[in-house]
Formats: structure tokens, sequence, C-alpha cells
């Protein structure tokens, strides 16, 4: 038998492509499309109809100085590691719809194509979902970054959402909006400081403000989670039995910053208290198995984060499914149909494991904001007693005063 090396191997090929270019007829190739389809992932929280809209992905060059407190050459190595080149950065932008069933809100407004060339396809993809700005009743923003606010106003001032109520972190308004604290800003940095005024100063009357562990909208609940900017929230999505968490900015991209939750960013206000808070919001996502979202994480930009180390994470995403599994199987007096819907229903059981979250109210109001004041997400009673006998297995977490789960 004749040895296969990756010397013959190239030149077989090399023979077929001869052959095949110097036999039989010519045929045309089909023309290229030249464009990606539109960009939009929907899924469901209960009854509640959730659609990712990608607004596109930002190659930023970064360079010793973008992480304040990790040597660059690991910095490079995570890069290298993740499949990056050394150096440039993906940023993607994923904002997310939420329809209620009574109100249709949106999270974050995406970059509004005033950021960079490769970014600005929120509207169309909006569009191509189906989705009317006028139809929205809520916008709510997690933090006054230009990527994350562009979106209310066109390039021209226009209002992009002209029936909803605009609301925002009542603390990161506080910042923001204080001209004594653009007046200590060192001159590099005023551009984010002067559109924060462009977008918010001539309908500052109109703008909601809300506190952390608040509803902001039908169960959508605000949580604060300061470091990368003051008022920086992230926001807990429940509904019926099923719960998800939208991480905002709480990490950048995944490869870096979940990996090494440590890190700190130059674009964070406070780096110590956005790797703190990172680490707690982490850890509880890891603890609970809860179905995140994260602005930078890759499209559709949800899926579970595991953990990796004693001080690592990483993100699983979600399984892309053409249709909702969780939805999908129709059964007969408790039992599937047969054939595939076996298949069917052994990966809906699946998911729903990995999905569904059962929501409890507890009151510790004035602790801790990362033991959910409003709400726990909750494990089964047999769970909770494996995790009490050490039978479970699961990494153990340190969030402070976390009562016993039901």
């Amino acid at each position: 038998m004749a040895k296969l090396t990756r010397r013959s191997v190239l030149a077989g090929t090399a023979a077929v492509a001869t052959t095949a270019l110097g036999a039989g007829p010519s045929f045309a190739a089909a023309p290229l499309a030249g464009k990606q389809a539109p960009a939009f992932y929907r899924y469901k929280i209960g009854s509640y109809e959730l659609t990712a809209i990608h607004d596109g992905v930002w190659m930023r060059d970064i360079d010793d100085k973008f992480v304040k407190n990790a040597p660059w050459a690991a910095v490079q190595k995570a890069m290298s590691d993740g499949g990056m080149t050394p150096g440039k950065l993906a940023i993607p932008f994923t904002t997310l719809v939420v329809n209620t069933g009574s109100k249709l809100v949106v999270i974050d407004t995406a970059t509004g194509g005033q950021l960079t060339p490769t970014a600005g396809l929120f509207g169309a993809n909006l569009a191509a979902a189906g989705i009317d700005p006028k139809d929205v009743d809520i916008v709510l923003i997690s933090h006054f970054h230009p990527d994350h606010i562009n979106g209310i106003k066109t390039k021209e001032g226009a209002i992009v959402f002209p029936n909803a109520e605009i609301k925002v972190p009542a603390a990161e308004w506080a910042y923001w909006m204080d001209d004594s604290n653009m007046a200590k800003q060192p001159e590099a940095a005023r551009p984010g400081w002067l559109n924060v005024r462009r977008i918010f100063g001539d309908i500052a009357a109109k703008v909601a403000k809300f506190e952390g562990d608040k509803e902001v909208a039908p169960g959508i609940t605000s949580i604060a989670a300061p470091g990368h900017t003051p008022g920086h929230t992230v926001f807990a999505i429940a509904s019926g039995n099923q719960s998800m968490l939208c991480l905002s900015d709480t990490t950048n991209n995944p490869l870096l910053f979940a990996r090494n939750p440590d890190w700190q960013a130059a674009f964070d206000t406070d780096g110590a208290l956005a790797a703190e808070t990172r680490k707690k919001l982490l850890e509880r996502a890891v603890v609970d198995k809860m179905l995140v979202q994260g602005y930078h994480f890759p499209f559709p930009a949800s899926g579970h984060i595991i953990k990796t180390g004693a001080f690592n994470y990483d993100l699983v995403p979600a399984l892309w499914a053409a249709v909702d599994l969780i939805f999908a199987v129709t059964t007969t007096e408790g039992r599937p149909r047969g054939g595939p819907r076996i298949v069917l229903d052994t990966a809906v059981a699946s998911l729903q494991q990995a999905h569904t979250v059962r929501m409890r109210p507890i009151d510790n109001r004035g602790r801790d904001p990362f033991t959910w004041k409003r709400y726990r997400c909750a494990v089964s009673q047999s769970e909770a007693a494996k995790r009490e006998s050490g039978e479970s297995g699961r990494v153990g977490h340190s969030i402070p005063e976390l009562p016993p789960q039901l």
C-alpha cells in the first residue's frame, strides 16, 4: 500500500485540478452573492420572544495600552489562542429586542453607523426581522458609550424610535450629564462626552431615569453593574419559569475578558471595580446555569458561561436552531408521535434543562446587588441536596450572603 504523505496529497490535488481543467465541457460559474444574509435571530424565554439584531463588527486596532494590567505578550497570546490576529480585536455589536406580548422593548441601540464602516446594519436588520421602530414602546440603555446610544438618533439628529419611552440608569445620567465631570476629562475623551449631549440634550425632559433593582419593563429587572462606567447596568429577563441575563458590557470580547476576568480594559472607568463586577456576574451565570446575552459576544450573542479554572470562564455559544425546538414538539397523551419526534424530544429536554431556571421572590433589600434583590434563580431540590452533600461536582462560588436554594 502506498504511503500517504503531505507531498502525495498535494500532488494528487494538483493532478485532479489539471484533469478537471482539461476535460469535458465548461460551464459558467455561479455569480458571487457579494453580501451577507440579514443578521437577526429569534428565540424564546417563557412566553417572551427575543430577537437578536446584529449591527456589525469593529476590527479594532489595539496595542500594549489596551489592557492596563496585563503584559502585551499575554494579550497577544490570548488573541492568538482565540483565532484572532494579535493587535486586531474583533468587537461585535448585537442589540436585543424583547416582545413581552404587551410591550416591545429594545435594549441598547447600536452604533447608528457612526463608529466604524463595518457596523451600522442595525436598522436594515431590524427591518428584515419585521420590526418597525415606530412600534417600539421602550428603549432601555445599559450605559452611555456611543455604540449603545448612537442608534437613538440618525446622523441627521432625527429620533429613530418616535413612540418609545427612553429609560436610562440614573447613576449613568448623573455622571455623564455633569459638566464638572466633563471638564475633568482629557482632551481625547471629550468627543464621547459631547456625543452624550448630542444624543440626549434636546430630549432630556423626556428621558426616564431608573435605579438598580427596578422592574423597568414587564419581566425585565435592572441590576447595577458598575465599573465599566459608573452607571453600567445589566438586565434580568424572566417569563414563566425561564430567565436569562443580558450582560451588556460586563465583558467585551469573551475570548479575552471571560477567559481573563481580572483584565482591565482601557475604556473601563474603574478597571478594578469592573473586574470585580465581571467575576461576580460570570460566577452567578455559572452557578445558576443561566442563559446569558452579551453585547460584544459573537452573533447571535447568547449562550452559557462555564468555569474553566479557579478564576477563569468561557462562553459556550447557544445552539443555533432553524426552528424553535422548545415549542416544536407535539405530543399525544404525553407521548411523542414517534420517529424523529423522539430525537427532537431529547433535544428539547436538553435545551429546557440548560435554559430553564425557576424564579422565586426574596427580600434582601440593602444587601449586595449581585445576590439578586428582587429575584433569585433557583435550582431543583435534588440538585440543591447534591450541592449540600458535595455530590454535585459543581464548582463552588463566593457570592456573598447566598441563602439555601429551593
